[in-house]
């Protein structure tokens, strides 16, 4: 029985160890391919009307004509673009190429033996050729398209055979012992063959029945040994580089890689809640893991009533999820699409069925619907997620920004204020540092806006007002992350606006635990700034997310298509003041200075909104309307 997998695993080992060739070698390979390919249309053009000891004569006696006709035809295939294109998608279009490439073949043919060499001309030869060319340099880049597709389905197959997965867990402490015990309880996960530890006082020990066989840096020669299929990572609060490391190791080593958890457990401490799962990009960012503490941000929200706007949207939900494992008297949901609304709604539902919650369909911008909410829910804590986000987008839409992130904000706070809340927390953006795009100026009046009420209404104990700004997160809907996900599932090619831009990452559910966070650090009147860890350049992230999807960057490729309207290169986190005078508390900067007079921006907000709701402001108005509402900010800063 065993030699019998073997045999039937054999070609499978082949087409692994071709795919994992450097690609100039590919390139070369396919070369003498198509070397073989011309010889062989040719013999089989000449077999088919001489015979074979008439087809071996001519082709011995014509062995500089045989010498510049193949050294011609991979000179046409090279014009033709025969090694520019990724033949595992053959199309009409790639047929088409193969087929201009047997013609060009028989023209060049007869142009030979009509001009260059004395050879007797034969038109049956020419098109013989030309066809028989045609089929075997397409018979071989369909190869490549077979191999590559037996590769995946072989992959697919090995991976829906979940239950005779040979499983090497790394990482024998405590998330080892869970995972174990989550694998006891459901048996198709895979089969443990062992763990790797490196801590020398596990090594060679047994670890709840299973030995510890070595350290991570054995990971190649215990893989090979035990014929392992799959390396799971029991260790969810390591850094970032080593899980990075070792996937893409494993991924060298034909290993599926899995890992756990989602945010849920890590915040409860309940992991066996956690569901193991396929690496993803996010377990691959450049930064140190966070500690996750449920007790710390719970006593904020436990027992309040809290109202969250956007909840429907990637942040607002997660802020709903985060929220509900504090149990608050009630969890008010605000957004304007119904159907972000009932799917977080119905999330909620199965979750916690202990929670009492309101889904609530409205607009920020709705002024009445806005007061009247507030005043029927009483919110203690209004958590303002609700925001128009894409750039090229409102660049486009430049009203549509200034409704929503300006109007939609100014609304919220003042009717939290008057509805008796005690903390209204804004999110904001890195775009707002001296923001180049309508989005990013609206959401800088934003954060000023809400400085502004602190600096009005906090002093007196009503309503404490802060922002927390930070950059992209994972996982977002219309995010870079989603979009090369697409892009790859596609085929290819992966855009990257330019090659060097960079941008700021962070997962959504630690990006949203730092801002409960800052909640109940708040102050009043501060602007919180996420540590993000460094900058990402997106063509590294774009090279990841290919090598992690099981591609080769040369078989998806990367395309550069430009700057989009309102984009920067590298974006900011922190105006120059803010980071000399910010003090950092647990990842969190928090910036307590005033930065610049904005003591007029709320009438001017109130004056502008009643000409922009009366139909009075057009869409070419609306950045010069920003601009003088920032007019405040200290020059430095501009």
């Amino acid at each position: 029985m065993d030699n019998f997998q073997l045999s039937t695993s054999a070609p499978n080992r082949v087409l692994e160890w071709g795919f994992a060739l450097p690609r100039r070698l590919k390139l070369v390979m396919l070369l003498a391919g198509d070397l073989l390919a011309i010889l062989l249309s040719l013999l089989a053009a000449y077999l088919f009307l001489y015979g074979w000891s008439g087809a071996v004569e001519i082709l011995t006696a014509r062995g500089w004509f045989l010498f510049v006709y193949m050294a011609g035809c991979l000179l046409l295939f090279h014009l033709l673009g025969f090694y520019q294109r990724l033949w595992r998608f053959f199309t009409l279009d790639e047929l088409g190429v193969v087929i201009a490439g047997g013609c060009a073949g028989a023209v060049l043919y007869g142009l030979l033996t009509y001009f260059l060499f004395p050879l007797q001309y034969s038109t049956r030869i020419l098109l013989l050729n030309g066809i028989f060319l045609f089929l075997s340099s397409g018979g071989l880049r369909l190869g490549v398209r077979f191999a590559r597709t037996r590769r995946h389905r072989s992959r697919a197959r090995a991976a829906a055979r979940s239950s005779r997965r040979r499983l090497l867990i790394a990482g024998a402490g405590e998330a080892g012992r869970l995972v174990l015990q989550e694998i006891k309880r459901n048996p198709h996960i895979g089969r443990v063959i062992g763990l790797l530890d490196d801590d020398p006082e596990k090594q060679g020990r047994r670890f709840l029945g299973h030995k510890v066989l070595g350290g991570l840096a054995e990971l190649e020669k215990i893989s090979r040994e035990r014929d392992a299929e799959a390396l799971l990572m029991a260790f969810p609060s390591v850094s970032s580089a080593l899980i990075r490391d070792l996937t893409f190791w494993a991924k060298e080593l034909g290993l599926q890689t899995m890992t756990l958890p989602d945010i849920r457990p890590m915040l409860t401490g309940d992991l066996s809640r956690s569901r193991i799962k396929e690496v993803e990009m996010k377990d691959l960012l450049p930064r140190e893991p966070l500690d996750l503490k449920l007790e710390d941000i719970r006593p904020r929200f436990e027992g309040r009533r809290v109202l969250v706007t956007g909840a429907g949207g990637s942040i607002g939900s997660e802020i709903c999820r985060q929220v509900a494992l504090c149990e608050p008297e009630r969890l008010v949901l605000l957004d304007n699409s119904e159907n972000n609304l009932f799917r977080i709604a119905h999330e909620l539902a199965a979750e916690e069925p202990g929670l009492e919650f309101e889904e609530v369909v409205a607009d920020v911008s709705d002024v009445p619907r806005i007061k009247k909410l507030f005043a029927d829910y009483k919110p203690e804590i209004v958590l303002h997620a609700a925001a128009h986000k894409h750039v090229p987008m409102m660049e486009k839409n430049p009203a549509a920004a200034l409704r929503t992130n300006v109007y939609g904000t100014y609304n919220c706070a003042r009717a939290a204020r008057e509805s008796g809340a005690g903390l209204f927390l804004s999110i904001s953006t890195d775009k707002a540092v001296k923001p180049s795009s309508v989005m990013g100026m609206s959401k800088r009046v934003a954060e000023l806006l809400t400085r502004e009420f602190d600096r009005r209404y906090g002093e007196a104990g009503e309503t404490k007002f802060l922002s927390v700004r930070f950059g992209n997160v994972l996982g977002s809907s219309g995010s870079v992350v989603e979009l090369f996900e697409q892009q790859i599932e596609a085929g290819g090619p992966v855009t990257v606006t330019d090659p060097r831009m960079k941008r700021y990452f962070m997962t959504v559910g630690e990006a949203v635990y730092l801002v409960l966070k800052s909640a109940t650090l708040a102050a009043g009147g501060e602007i919180c700034i996420l540590d993000m860890g460094e900058p990402v350049q997106i063509t590294e992230l774009a090279r990841d997310m290919i090598r992690l999807s099981g591609f080769e960057e040369e078989e998806i490729g990367i395309e550069i298509v430009g700057q989009r309207p309102g984009e920067k290169l590298c974006e900011e986190l922190f105006y120059p003041e803010e980071r000399e005078e910010a003090y950092v508390q647990e990842r969190i900067y928090r910036y307590e200075g005033d930065g610049g007079d904005a003591g007029g921006i709320i009438e001017e907000i109130e004056a502008q909104r009643e000409r922009f709701y009366g139909g009075d402001i057009g869409e070419e108005e609306v950045r010069e309307l920003l601009e003088e509402l920032r007019k405040g900010e200290r020059a430095e800063v501009h």
